[in-house]
């Protein structure tokens, strides 16, 4: 065990003691499934992961090894040369995203170095087509067969280095690459690999590398730059025993196909029932389609912040993703106010101990299943993702394509399935390992960050460890978020920790995103709306002061008919004058109005209050029963409707104790036009507006 943990945390095992604990070691939970893979290797027994996180000591682990049953562990084997070779579930659905899209460059990796020192070109290429020599996967490309993707590994292929010269403008080194070399791949064309140097003044250089996820993920991307090390500086590598096509067929493989429906039950329960939509608030509302158009930006912590966040998660017997995890789902649900969200996340991927030099794909999204309440202590919810934490990476296996397949889901095409916002801790993701910056053969290699435009969801929040620090990146989807948004978005997580970090022990409830400078902002300033009323004026008055003003402007439109202010106010004062010559109504009489959604509705509505009556707003939908206590406990004599409810309101107008006229303003032999459009004699401010029944009302 003590050899085993030497090389899974790459410490000497002198520096190695039996009580010593695994997390506080340097172990996370991707160096525990590693640790778990080589130990049934070794030991032929399997260590579930949840035993590392109970017996974190050589002493303990030990002990639970002497009385665990044995579990064999079976290598890969080699297969045979064909033509063609399966997918592993995982390029199954990048594929299956690449038809989709193959113009989408949301699914590559890509890297940006700077060298310095005495390059020579030749033997650059000829080191990445040493690279392209030892690894599979960049000589392998994808096509349909038989209605079946499968991938085809050729024994030779092409490959170039692309050279360019600095911009004579100035454009910044990051801004070419991306624009230069980020362009979509075809799949059926190997290799995958891109890679292209920028010439720069004197002995300085810009190398780009990009290639398309379903041939790498992050851990890979750390194999290759420390085999182009070696390699460019002429020192041997030790030989691959295994291929990633020997992976992806053994995928497919009976055993395997088992062990991946075993883990099936533990998803379905997961999602038995609705599946919760994560509604956060955003800028503009949701394209038809979904966009990947993207940006980033990025924040970190200090190293005092960073230090009392590996305390809490050291209390609370977690890893720091999982502590980071919980603050991310504490921020999402703050925002949105729902306790019941999805998240995504990944993992390495690589459980088996024969596969951690090979390139490939073997990263797996993860569905987790969140909830949380405003009563539960931080602690608690914490102990809760730890769980499902554990959960979901031991049964990692399980695709998450056959997961959106059984579960019952509304499929959105401008959604992803299951879930929008994704957390990526780089020690379990698409970087789990910081390239170093080093020399190789001559050369001074350093790493910069490359700029994305990218989103592949609506918000995702990628956290990585680097120098005692925390620094994280927010890359959202900028069809629905403006940056200012995103810059507010960090404040309320940085809030969410610094409330954290001064009482870990307090309730999820009392957890504030909001400052106390905006909150004093929110509840004094912004509600400082104090403002003059004329309320000696009634509602059609000011209306008139509008028309006057603008008498040509649009005051009303309905689909496609408009309405100008000087128009509207005609039509309601001939009705108005209508109303009070030809019906008697007075001041203070009750109207009831009986129309459809329309402009002929807000006219009567205007003209009544014109009449200096009271418009009483009717449901043609009701019984006629309820109309008919409406019209009576109202004392209402004139009643407006349109015609295709005159049958309905006539039926009722012989039982109806007061009502006595029904106009139609949509009959052309009413006489409403020939009245007037001068406007009415004013009534007092007083006077009632409209008299409203409720569902529940008996009376007035």
């Amino acid at each position: 065990l003590v050899k085993i943990w030497s090389e899974v945390l790459g410490l000497d095992r002198k520096e190695i003691g039996i009580d010593n604990n695994f997390f506080h070691s340097g172990g996370h939970s991707l160096k525990a499934t590693i640790l778990t893979a080589n130990i049934q290797k070794v030991l032929n027994v399997k260590v579930p992961l949840e035993q590392i996180f109970k017996t974190p000591a050589i002493r303990g682990l030990a002990e639970f090894i002497k009385s665990a049953s044995h579990d064999t562990f079976y290598s890969i084997n080699d297969v045979e040369k064909k033509e063609y070779y399966a997918l592993s579930p995982m390029q199954e659905r990048l594929y299956v995203l690449y038809r989709l899209d193959v113009n989408n460059t949301a699914y590559h990796i890509s890297n940006l170095f700077s060298l310095e020192g005495d390059l020579s070109k030749d033997k650059l290429k000829e080191t990445f087509r040493k690279l392209v020599t030892r690894h599979e996967s960049l000589r392998t490309s994808f096509e349909i067969v038989g209605g079946i993707p499968v991938q085809r590994v050729r024994d030779d292929v092409e490959f170039e280095i692309e050279y360019h010269e600095a911009s004579s403008e100035k454009e910044g080194i990051r801004e070419q690459g991306v624009n230069r070399f980020i362009r979509p791949f075809d799949l059926s064309a190997a290799p995958l690999l891109r890679v292209g140097l920028i010439n720069e003044e004197g002995a300085k250089h810009t190398l780009l590398i990009d290639m398309h996820h379903i041939i790498t993920d992050g851990t890979s991307q750390f194999i290759l730059i420390r085999d182009f090390m070696f390699l460019h500086s002429g020192q041997a590598l030790p030989s691959i025993r295994l291929r990633y096509k020997e992976y992806s067929e053994w995928q497919q493989s009976r055993k395997v196909h088992q062990r991946v429906m075993g883990q099936e039950e533990y998803w379905l329960k997961e999602f038995a029932g609705e599946v919760p939509v994560l509604n956060l608030p955003t800028d503009y509302p949701r394209p038809p389609l979904q966009s990947f158009e993207g940006e980033n930006v990025r924040f970190a912590l200090n190293v005092e912040e960073t230090m009392r966040l590996k305390e809490i998660a050291h209390n609370g017997e977690a890893t720091l993703f999982m502590l980071l995890l919980a603050i991310f789902n504490i921020f999402l649900s703050k925002l949105s106010g729902q306790e019941d969200m999805v998240v995504g996340t990944i993992i390495a991927g690589r459980r088996h101990a024969d596969l951690e030099q090979v390139i490939g794909m073997f990263v797996n999204t993860l569905a987790l299943h969140i909830n949380l309440s405003g009563a539960m202590t931080f602690a608690t919810f914490l102990n809760e993702i730890k769980k499902k934490t554990i959960g979901a990476f031991e049964n990692q296996d399980y695709p998450l394509e056959a997961l959106v397949e059984k579960v019952q889901l509304q499929r959105d095409l401008n959604r992803n399935p299951l879930f929008d916002v994704m957390f990526v801790f780089q020690n379990l993701g698409e970087a789990n390992e910081e390239i170093p910056e080093q020399a190789a053969g001559g050369l001074a290699i350093k790493p910069y960050p490359i700029e994305h435009r990218t989103s592949k969801f609506d918000l995702t929040l990628i956290a990585h460890e680097r120098d005692e620090i925390l620094d994280f990146t927010f890359e959202y989807c900028t069809k629905l978020f403006k940056a200012e948004a995103i810059l507010q978005f960090i404040k309320y997580f940085k809030e969410i920790i610094s409330s954290l970090i001064e009482n870990p022990g307090q309730k999820i409830a009392d957890i504030e995103v909001v400052t106390g400078a905006e909150k004093e902002q929110i509840l004094y300033a912004f509600n400082d709306s104090e403002e003059s009323y004329p309320t000696g004026k009634t509602i059609y008055r000011l209306f008139e002061e509008q028309v006057d003003r603008i008498p040509g402007h649009a005051a009303l439109v309905f689909n496609d008919t408009l309405l100008t202010y000087g128009c509207f106010d005609k039509q309601a004062n001939r009705l108005a004058n209508y109303l009070r010559r030809e019906n008697g109504v007075q001041a203070g009489d009750r109207v009831a109005v009986l129309m459809d959604r329309s402009i002929e509705l807000v006219v009567a509505l205007m003209g009544v209050m014109k009449a200096e009556a009271a418009y009483v707003p009717m449901d043609a939908s009701l019984p006629a029963e309820r109309i008919r206590f409406v019209v009576d406990d109202a004392v209402i004599g004139v009643a407006v409707s349109q015609r295709k409810y005159l049958e309905k309101i006539t039926g009722l107008q012989s039982r109806c104790r007061t009502l006595h006229t029904i106009l139609c303003p949509d009959d052309p032999g009413n006489g409403i036009n020939k009245h007037p459009t001068a406007r009415p004699e004013a009534g007092g401010a007083g006077d009632p507006a409209y008299v409203m029944y409720t569902s529940g009302s008996s009376g007035v």
